[in-house]
């Protein structure tokens, strides 16, 4: 069982309380002169703190059980299906949309001289040689968001291999343009590596911050769209 020891102690006229639990630094409680010797926290300064931090952990497990919704998909078209009905149901200050999305969907199978090929049952007959798989642009689910919910800030995610960072940059910015993104984080795939991961927040105006570990980019994306949102009722 955990317990709270608090200690009494005189500093010539002068009272002050300390106070241990389990294996935590003591907290030392006194008062300013000439009540106390100004050693420590003051009554009123922990009971303060004591309040915040309580008030500070009920509002986190009240947002916590709020958004706490794993959503399954299975494809590009389901994607679009659950941020649609995401977006109807809950208004967000900030999507951070950093999913790496097919950009084709599978339209069917055809033989190599053309003929459509009926996928019975999920059976494909063995009989083919080969197989030719036909594939539609898919839908751009990141362009919903600014359709839906304007004021959202949004972020995306832009990868590219091997590519010098202007063509980077060009393909970012046209990402916010098409898709009204507020910040995209341009990354290129060659400068990957484990225990690093360089990218470059853009924004319309150009480079707003470069960034080296996953880390980093969290940070980054948090301080930006946390200075652009708008918090919503």
């Amino acid at each position: 069982m955990n317990t709270l020891e608090v200690k009494l102690k005189t500093v010539g006229d002068k009272v002050m309380f300390r106070a241990e639990a389990r294996e935590n630094p003591p907290i030392t409680v006194d008062y300013f002169p000439p009540v106390g010797t100004e050693q420590g926290y003051t009554s009123l300064e922990l009971l303060m703190a004591s309040f915040g931090s309580c008030l500070g952990t009920s509002l986190l497990t009240l947002l916590r059980f709020r958004m706490k919704k794993t959503v399954e998909i299975q494809g590009v078209i389901s994607l679009e299906k659950a941020m649609t009905e995401l977006l109807s149901e809950t208004r967000f200050d900030c999507v951070v949309h950093s999913m790496a999305v097919s950009d084709y969907v599978v339209r069917g199978l055809a033989s190599e001289d053309g003929g459509a090929i009926n996928n019975v049952n999920g059976k494909i007959s063995s009989d083919f040689d080969s197989l030719v798989v036909l594939l539609d642009s898919a839908p751009k689910v990141i362009s919903i968001v600014k359709k839906m919910q304007p004021d959202t800030v949004l972020v995306g995610f832009k990868l590219l291999s091997d590519v010098p960072e202007r063509e980077l940059l060009q393909a970012a910015q046209k990402q916010i343009l098409v898709n009204g993104c507020d910040f995209v984080l341009a990354n290129d795939l060659s400068s990957i590596e484990s225990d690093s991961h360089n990218g470059m927040l853009i924004g319309l105006a150009g480079i707003l911050e470069r960034v080296a570990t996953k880390q980093d980019i969290a940070k980054a994306i948090v301080r930006h769209a946390a200075g652009k949102a708008t918090v919503m009722p």
